[in-house]
């Protein structure tokens, strides 16, 4: 059996919150083969989180954080839905392995090293000029920066809000173009100006963002890795930049 003691905060800070130790057993999304055992203490907003596992647990340290992420999320949400609070959590450290501490990074570490040779200030520049050029602009591209940074917010619907950000983008040609309710035709704009002529070949390629988008949208669960993550990232990224890069020339 291996320890975990996850800490963090519930924010806002402005609105204490205390849940005495709170104790239970629960299976690992990712294998039935995987049992935690967890005590839960936030005392003025500083969360603890004792995590016992089994011998069987083979999880990465962040698919485990991001499994005590919704543990804890679940409770506050049941709080909020009682006192109409609204809470976020950040897991901020890991203690294990006979006092071995790890931080957690607010970044992701697949974009980040994706963009590393980007000059962030220019870039940043450039998109905010891309979103304040015009009200679809302003509404759509919004809504699909907003949806990205949900993604990387919340991991078990990281597929739900990439998926989603595309589909802002797909509105947006829709709009712009005055298609009505022609549900074919806005796709087929949004194909060409990324460069995929060919249906499949676009459905294909974001197939991983589908595939984990479908069920949740529809209020199913699925499990997600975070080297699934990575991989819908990517994929996302991908299409978002070029759909940027080139929607202004089909204007």
């Amino acid at each position: 059996m291996t320890t975990y003691i996850f800490k963090g905060m519930v924010l806002p800070e402005r609105e204490l919150i205390n849940l005495s130790l709170l104790t239970s057993t629960f299976k690992s999304k990712a294998t039935d083969k995987v049992m935690f055992e967890i005590k839960l203490d936030i005392t003025c907003n500083q969360i603890t989180c004792w995590v016992d596992t089994n011998s069987e647990c083979n999880l990465t340290i962040y698919d485990l954080k991001n499994e005590v992420q919704e543990y804890i999320s679940i409770h506050l949400a049941v709080l909020g839905f009682v006192s109409g609070y609204v809470y976020n959590i950040e897991i901020t450290q890991v203690i294990y392995e006979e006092r071995s501490v790890g931080v957690f990074p607010i970044f992701i570490h697949c974009i980040q090293e994706r963009n590393k040779n980007i000059d962030a200030n220019n870039k940043f520049i450039s998109l905010l000029s891309k979103v304040n050029s015009d009200k679809l602009s302003s509404i759509y591209l919004s809504r699909c920066f907003t949806d990205l940074t949900m993604a990387m917010k919340n991991p078990v619907d990281t597929g739900f809000y990439c998926y989603r950000a595309i589909e802002s983008l797909r509105e947006y040609c829709k709009n712009k173009h005055g298609m009505g309710k022609n549900k074919d035709a806005p796709w087929e704009k949004f194909r060409e100006i990324i460069g995929y002529a060919e249906r499949k070949d676009f459905d294909d390629y974001i197939k991983v963002v589908t595939d984990f988008a479908y069920p949740v949208r529809h209020g199913d669960t699925l499990h997600i890795t975070d080297s699934n993550r990575v991989e819908i990232f990517m994929k996302t990224w991908d299409v978002v930049e070029a759909f940027l890069e080139k929607y202004q020339d089909f204007n």
